[in-house]
């Protein structure tokens, strides 16, 4: 339930120049077998001290909005699978490398292109690994939660901010994480 859409066809061709790495085989792996911490396929960043995740949505950005994040001094938990503690709530990461798919530098502003640029650290034919130094917090330092940001990439270009139902928003984490072939509200029996 964690891996990305393409896995059911590239790990048997061991097509591994694609979006998916060994850690997602690791992180899939260490979801199915713990109790202690939810795992979710997203992006986590460091926002006054609390940790704020980011879940999944296909190509809605959450790997460029950590990258521009980072370039603008922020601190980063994760880009890729985030850890929340079921006691205490405090969120984590396995300490994995920011990546980048490679198209985001077709579009991205000058100044983000350089500082991905700048940063890589493993260049592979779709995606590039970044080294983030001392902007990326590390696994033995969770966080506690601060909230939900949900990215929607759609036609509009200037980023706004929304509130959103619990409901919806307790949906949407269920779908992109854990329910991809049974509705949330089957999954919560509403």
């Amino acid at each position: 339930f964690f891996f990305k859409q393409k896995t059911a066809y590239e790990i048997p061709k061991r097509d591994w120049n694609s979006d998916v790495c060994s850690s997602d085989l690791l992180i899939g792996g260490y979801a199915l077998e713990t109790t202690s911490h939810l795992c979710l396929h997203g992006a986590a960043f460091v926002h006054g001290g609390r940790a704020y995740v980011i879940p999944n949505t296909y190509k809605a950005g959450k790997s460029a909005f950590s990258a521009a994040w980072v370039a603008a001094c922020g601190d980063l938990i994760t880009d890729d699978a985030v850890l929340i503690a079921i006691d205490g709530f405090r969120v984590t990461s396995f300490g994995s490398p920011p990546r980048i798919r490679k198209t985001l530098l077709d579009n991205a502003p000058e100044a983000l292109r350089r500082y991905i640029t700048a940063h890589i650290v493993l260049d592979c034919p779709r995606i590039a690994y970044l080294d983030i130094g001392a902007r990326q917090v590390p696994p033995e330092r969770p966080l506690p939660f601060g909230g939900w940001l949900f990215l929607d990439r759609g036609e509009i270009r200037t980023p706004t901010l929304a509130r959103m139902p619990v409901s919806e928003a307790l949906t949407q984490i269920i779908w992109q994480n854990l329910a991809r072939r049974r509705l949330a509200s089957e999954l919560l029996g509403i």
